[in-house]
């Protein structure tokens, strides 16, 4: 893919269009060249404790502890996300162009993506376009995961594009912890993307810091399907990087599930940040609790979108 073609892309599409004056709509990112942007799997660390840089290679974009109960499988090919999800894609796909759209309706626009994101199929064509692999962590059915699994995505080059898949089995549990950090001194550029699947009956907490310095622009895409009966924690803290969009799509796909939301930023001197948080409830007897906590100082800048959407 070319720098030309991600110049402007829109993202973080707001579920239901509003008045163009307020300018929440979605936004355009700008993003510079992506050449050799695409990360390969990462560092397998002995133990728990973040990334032991000293031991692995410099272009190797971090390190991942994978404990008891979970399989990691390291660069898997772009089809995997579809085998994964392809169930659930084809139920949203013939839900979604089958439905009366009210007027406004942009989720129309991203029907095309394996799984409805939060900042939409842009992020999708830059990572298949960069041929970025997918890092897969499984974790089987009736699997309780003692310790976190923890990956440290810590970036030392001027352009890095991680894409990942994690999907939870049946009756199983886990806890995941994601941080980015980086000793990069010049301008650079980190993109994420996060597919999640909660099999019936499980429950995950899914924990991402994010501490990049100033020098990064970066984007954070995710994901996420429940089936029957599940809990899902996603917790965001966002401390760093001069540019950031984030955006996440929880698609409560069937009945008796419960999703919680919490968010944490510092936002200051001329850092910008845009969310796009949306829960789509599709199943009966569906909870959702969105906590949004931040502070804002100096001229920074900041847009969030947090919407429920009811769908079928």
């Amino acid at each position: 893919m070319i720098t030309s073609d991600i110049k402007a892309v829109q993202v973080n599409m707001l579920p239901m269009r509003s008045y163009r004056w307020l300018k929440m709509n979605s936004d355009a990112m700008n993003v510079g060249s992506l050449d050799g942007a695409s990360s390969k799997g990462f560092f397998i660390q002995d133990d728990l404790g973040g990334d032991n840089a000293a031991k692995r290679a410099p272009s190797v974009e971090g390190a991942v502890y994978v404990p008891d109960g979970v399989i990691y499988e390291a660069d898997a090919d772009k089809s995997v996300i579809h085998k994964i999800f392809s169930e659930e894609a084809a139920y949203i796909r013939e839900s979604d162009n089958t439905a009366v759209s009210p007027n406004g309706d942009a989720l129309v626009k991203n029907v095309d993506q394996p799984i409805p994101t939060g900042m939409g199929k842009e992020i999708d064509r830059i990572m298949d376009g960069e041929d970025v692999p997918v890092q897969v962590y499984t974790v089987p059915d009736n699997t309780e995961v003692k310790e976190p699994l923890e990956i440290a995505i810590h970036p030392s080059r001027s352009a890095s594009l991680i894409r990942q898949v994690f999907h939870i089995g049946k009756n199983s549990s886990v806890t995941i912890l994601v941080d980015s950090f980086s000793k990069h001194k010049e301008a650079a550029f980190c993109g994420i993307q996060t597919y999640v699947l909660a099999e019936e009956n499980s429950k995950v907490t899914f924990a991402q810091v994010q501490m990049l310095p100033n020098n990064f622009t970066v984007f954070d895409d995710f994901g996420g399907i429940q089936k029957k009966n599940t809990e899902f924690n996603l917790i965001r803290i966002d401390l760093g990087a001069s540019k950031l969009w984030s955006g996440a799509v929880q698609n409560q796909f069937d009945d008796d599930t419960v999703y919680n939301l919490t968010t944490a930023y510092l936002c200051r001197g001329t850092q910008r940040y845009d969310y796009n948080y949306v829960s789509t409830m599709r199943g009966k007897r569906a909870l959702t609790k969105l906590h949004f906590n931040g502070v804002m100082n100096d001229t920074a800048y900041k847009t969030l979108r947090g919407t429920i959407n009811f769908r079928t």
